[in-house]
């Protein structure tokens, strides 16, 4: 670039700068407008008339709709009354036979429908559970629900009605249903010996054994709660029935 050609881009002729005075004075103008107008807006008149003659209609397709039941304010307005929210059935607790309780009885213990699925399935195919804890070989049903209702099985047991409920009084906890065990030596015990328990699985009783020999021997009883896989409330049904001899 030559010496000096900056400076062309700056010259302007007569013309060129009367426009770019307009353009700026238009620019001053309309930012200028912008502060020292306000726009002012009414407010819509409500007819008196039609606004009662509506609320009118509303009350009449209020009350010959089927959800006649609604609520109308001073202002007209329709408030729909909200649906109340559902609620779990409550669990109840009773003596059963899995192979031949219904699947209301199925309900009244806590099920869903689709875990009552599952169950029937099983035992469609199976044929029939032989020990309490077969329950846990059901596909996709919750081990929490199944170690609940364990001390409640009977094999052989008529189905219970509403006034045959285990009962028990509102201050105190669930009634636990006590049965006769042999006690046996957790130091010395099987995988057998301790499958007699219900809520007790294959592969937790072997566990048991293997964590045993881990450790080199329980220094406790209350060292079995520590088996990985082991219900709380499975070891509580045991419990009363473990001894220990030294290691």
């Amino acid at each position: 670039m030559p010496k000096g050609a900056w400076k062309e881009y700056f010259v302007f002729s007569k013309r060129e700068r009367v426009a770019v005075f307009v353009l700026l004075t238009l620019m001053a103008v309309f930012i200028s407008l912008s502060f020292f107008y306000t726009p002012v807006f009414e407010a819509p008149v409500i007819d008196q008339a039609v606004q009662q003659k509506l609320t009118q209609l509303a009350q009449n397709n209020t009350k010959d709709s089927p959800t006649a039941g609604t609520d109308n304010d001073s202002s007209g307005n329709t408030h729909i009354p909200e649906r109340p929210k559902h609620s779990a059935a409550k669990k109840e607790q009773f003596y059963f036979d899995p192979n031949t309780i219904s699947i209301d009885g199925w309900k009244r213990l806590g099920f869903r429908d689709k875990t009552i699925a599952n169950i029937l399935h099983y035992r469609n195919q199976v044929g029939k559970f032989n020990k309490p804890e077969d329950l846990y070989n059901v596909p996709r049903i919750r081990k929490k629900a199944v170690a609940a209702i364990l001390p409640f099985v009977r094999f052989g047991a008529v189905y219970a009605q509403k006034n045959d409920l285990v009962p028990q009084h509102p201050a105190v906890a669930p009634l636990t249903v006590k049965a006769h065990y042999k006690t046996i030596d957790v130091n010395a015990a099987t995988p057998d010996d301790f499958k007699a328990f219900p809520g007790m699985t294959d592969a937790v009783a072997n566990r048991i054994v293997k964590f045993r020999a881990s450790i080199n021997g329980f220094s406790s009883v209350d060292d079995v709660a520590k088996t990985y896989g082991l219900h709380d409330s499975t070891f509580k049904i045991m419990r009363p029935y473990l001894s220990i001899s030294p290691k």
